[in-house]
């Protein structure tokens, strides 16, 4: 059974967080088949334990490197068009990043003790467990990022849910847009930091977390961007069958015309936690 394990930051932003655990599912989200979740825990972890659970991961990914995916997300990887941000990132020294959140999924029966502690040693904040056995999508080369148009992805929240609930919506909304996508329109890339070591891939594109609220609005964006064949688009609901999450991907035109509306505004707030 798959497990995906992320840890993020408690210290930055919250947005900036769901924003980083964002990507990191969109980039392992295209290797999992369409339809299918993996169960699914989400740790608030101290720097210093988000660094040696990236360590743990990469181990675990040299030793079973078909069965594993790892993604993570730098401070870097915030500061403007994604160009900039590769290049600071590569002019950084691989101490001198912030680790806004890294994420393994495996097997279960491949963690390490080392990563078993470290999750106990953090706040686990959503613990979503799915009986849903599958296998990776085998590795692909990545096409050249720089030929590729660059599109839009955006997540809009439901403001009023509760912190496991939104960090639910965020996982699951980004493998569902990631498991439709293929490389070439992810535009997945690698990238190095200032030591050479390679991060694994997150996608070029915009990708702002927005929040909406009366919940009611967030319905009826639902309802409405279900409707529309000229975007691709996951809905994340509750037992209820309300609305959670509503994410969309495609070009930045038909994203901004279901998303630059009154009751949607960017995720600035912060969360109890």
């Amino acid at each position: 059974m798959k497990q995906f394990i992320s840890l993020i930051n408690p210290v930055i932003p919250f947005g900036k967080a769901l924003n980083a655990l964002g990507h990191t599912s969109v980039g392992i989200g295209h290797w999992i088949p369409e339809g299918h979740i993996p169960s699914i825990q989400v740790y608030f972890a101290e720097e210093q334990t988000i660094r040696a659970f990236q360590k743990a991961s990469h181990k675990i990914r040299s030793a079973y490197p078909e069965k594993t995916r790892y993604a993570d997300f730098t401070n870097t990887m915030t500061l403007g068009p994604s160009d900039n941000c590769l290049k600071v990132t590569e002019e950084t020294p691989g101490n001198e990043l912030i680790y806004f959140a890294a994420t393994l999924c495996t097997d279960e029966e491949f963690f390490s003790p080392e990563v078993s502690e470290l999750c106990k040693q953090s706040k686990r904040a959503l613990d979503a467990p799915h009986r849903d056995p599958f296998s990776f999508r085998p590795h692909e080369n990545l096409p050249d990022y720089r030929t590729i148009p660059t599109k839009k992805i955006a997540l809009v929240l439901d403001r009023t849910t509760t912190l496991a609930e939104a960090l639910r919506a965020t996982v699951e909304a980004g493998i569902g847009i990631g498991s439709q996508s293929g490389l070439s329109d992810l535009k997945l890339l690698p990238y190095r930091d200032g030591d050479g070591e390679l991060h694994s891939c997150i996608s070029y594109h915009p990708f702002p977390i927005l929040s909406a609220r009366p919940q009611s609005k967030l319905q009826e964006l639902a309802n409405e961007v279900e409707k529309d064949p000229n975007i691709r688009k996951t809905v994340i609901r509750c037992q209820e069958g309300n609305a959670l999450g509503v994410c969309l991907f495609g070009d930045e035109e038909a994203v901004n015309l279901h998303t630059r509306q009154k009751f949607i505004s960017l995720w600035t707030a912060e969360f109890g936690r």
